[in-house]
């Protein structure tokens, strides 16, 4: 018998943050919640299903310093506090136009990171969302975003590029 799979639930993978390596996860699944793969030191990849919105919880990979590539990023809907802290060899976070929220400290110390956009959708930013990431490069808010928060790029000190949309309200 089939079971319908919602979500991966908090802290899930503890037993096996040693061993895993990769994630697969199936269509249907619309939550990774809290620390579902926090410190899953070897986990280098993780798919999603590419037609429904995910949200992803607080510290539910952080500390996965091998995490290269999260696929297709463009399904994730929220992204909570420090979801991918100290991430440290996330290059890319392709995100999508499904995106509504960042976390406070979602990609903090994540110091391999060389490119974040916001998408026009996004409402919610947090405090330092993107902080020490000492690789990044380029970083664009687009058109519609209102409001950034606080500490948003601190330590960031390889940026070069900031794009802000004629809209911002107030630069924190």
């Amino acid at each position: 018998r089939e079971e319908e799979f919602l979500s991966v639930g908090n802290r899930a993978m503890r037993k096996s943050r040693r061993y895993l390596e990769e994630a697969r996860l199936p269509e249907g699944v619309s939550a990774v919640k809290g620390g579902a793969f926090a410190d899953c030191r070897r986990l280098y990849r993780v798919s999603l299903s590419e037609t429904c919105g995910v949200g992803v919880g607080t510290e539910a990979f952080r500390g996965c310093i091998r995490l290269h590539e999260v696929l297709p990023f463009a399904g994730i809907v929220s992204i909570g506090e420090r979801a991918f802290f100290g991430c440290t060899m996330l290059r890319e976070i392709p995100m999508g136009e499904q995106l509504r929220a960042v976390g406070a400290y979602a990609f903090a110390h994540c110091a391999s990171l060389e490119e974040a956009v916001l998408p026009s959708r996004v409402s919610s930013v947090g405090k330092g969302a993107f902080s020490d990431c000492t690789e990044l490069i380029r970083f664009r808010a687009e058109e519609g975003i209102t409001a950034l928060a606080p500490e948003l790029l601190r330590g960031c000190i390889s940026l070069c590029e900031v794009t802000l949309p004629e809209g911002l309200a107030e630069i924190p």
